[in-house]
C-alpha cells in the first residue's frame, strides 16, 4: 500500500449528472433500502481510479490477474456491517455511496476480505447518520473533521500517510509498526498477508540477489575480475535506486525497502560474511 494524491474536487462526470444527484438523494431518504447503481459509482469512476492507482489495487498493489477484475470499493461501507462483526456493527454509511472521496480501486480478493467491516477506535464515536454543516448542507467529503474525529482504524491511502504504518521483510511478509495497531489491523482486514502476495513480494528480492550471488560466485572463482564485479554491482544498485521511487511498479513499496533497508535484505540473502561485507561496502560507496 502506498499513499496517493487524489484531487477530491476533480469529480468524474458520471457522479455530477442529474441522475446521480437523484440517486444520492434517494439513498439519503431511503437509507439502507436504496438500490445503489454501480454504473455511477463503479464503472463511472473506474477509468479515473485506474489512472490514479497506476492500474494496481490500492491495498495490496497487485495487478489484476487474468481471471479477476477491478472493483470500486467504498472505504466507508455503503451497506451495513456483517452480522456479529468483531469490528463493531453499523447500518452503513448510506449517504457516501456516490461520494468521490469515498471510492477506491481494489482487487476482488481485497474487497471480499474487507467486506463491510469498518472498525473504529471508540464505538461511541461512530457516525450513525449523515452530518450537516452550519448551513444545513450534508457533509460528504471524508477528509472533513467530522469523519476524521470518528477515529477510523483502517488505513486509507488517499488520506493517511500509509508508509508510516508498515515495514516489509525479506521473506515477503508485511508487518504493522504503529503503536495504535492500525497497520496490523489493516493487514488483517485487507488480507495483505495472503500467500500469493507474500510470494510475489519475496520474488522481487529473490531475483535481485540471485544475480548478485551469481556474480559473486564468478568473482570468487576468478572467472571475472574485481572491476567487472564492481560494474555489475553498480548496475544492480542503480536499477534498485530507480525502482525504489517508481510508484507504478507492482509491490513498489518492497523496492523502497530493498533500497533503503539494503543491509537487512543483504544479510538474509548473502551466505558468507566475506560476500556480505564486500557488497555492503560497495553499496555504501554507491550511495555516498
Amino acid at each position: 500500500m502506498i499513499s496517493v494524491k487524489k484531487d477530491f474536487n476533480s469529480i468524474p462526470a458520471k457522479l455530477l449528472t442529474a441522475v446521480c444527484s437523484d440517486l444520492k438523494t434517494d439513498a439519503i431518504l431511503k437509507k439502507g433500502k436504496h438500490k445503489y447503481k454501480s454504473a455511477y459509482y463503479g464503472a463511472g469512476c473506474k477509468k479515473e481510479l485506474e489512472s490514479l492507482y497506476h492500474n494496481k489495487c490500492c491495498f495490496c498493489e497487485s495487478d489484476p490477474s487474468p481471471a479477476a477484475f477491478w472493483q470500486v470499493e467504498h472505504f466507508r461501507p455503503k451497506n451495513k456491517s456483517p452480522k456479529k462483526s468483531p469490528y463493531g456493527t453499523h447500518e452503513g454509511y448510506y449517504w457516501l455511496g456516490y461520494e468521490w472521496s469515498n471510492l477506491l480501486l481494489v482487487c476482488q480478493k481485497c474487497n471480499n476480505k474487507k467486506s463491510s467491516h469498518f472498525p473504529i477506535a471508540d464505538q461511541t464515536l461512530r457516525l450513525n447518520s449523515h452530518s450537516v454543516d452550519f448551513a444545513g448542507n450534508i457533509i460528504f467529503l471524508i477528509t472533513d473533521t467530522v469523519y476524521q474525529n470518528e477515529g477510523h482504524m483502517l488505513l486509507n491511502p488517499e488520506i493517511d500517510t500509509v508508509e508510516d504504518y508498515f515495514i516489509f521483510k525479506p521473506n515477503g511478509e508485511i508487518a504493522g509498526i504503529d503503536p495504535e495497531g492500525r497497520g496490523a489491523l489493516s493487514i488483517k482486514l485487507y488480507g495483505l498477508q495472503r500467500e500469493r502476495l507474500v510470494l510475489g513480494r519475496k520474488k522481487i528480492a529473490d531475483d535481485f540477489f540471485d544475480e548478485i550471488k551469481e556474480a559473486l560466485v564468478k568473482y570468487n572463482l576468478s572467472e571475472i575480475n574485481e572491476n567487472s564485479l564492481i560494474d555489475i554491482l553498480n548496475l544492480k544498485f542503480n536499477t534498485l535506486r530507480n525502482k525504489s521511487t517508481d510508484k507504478t511498479l507492482q509491490y513498489s513499496r518492497v523496492w523502497y525497502f530493498l533500497y533503503n533497508k539494503f543491509e537487512i535484505f543483504a544479510r538474509e540473502y548473502l551466505n558468507t560474511q566475506g560476500d556480505l561485507d564486500l557488497v555492503k561496502a560497495r553499496f555504501q560507496i554507491f550511495i555516498s
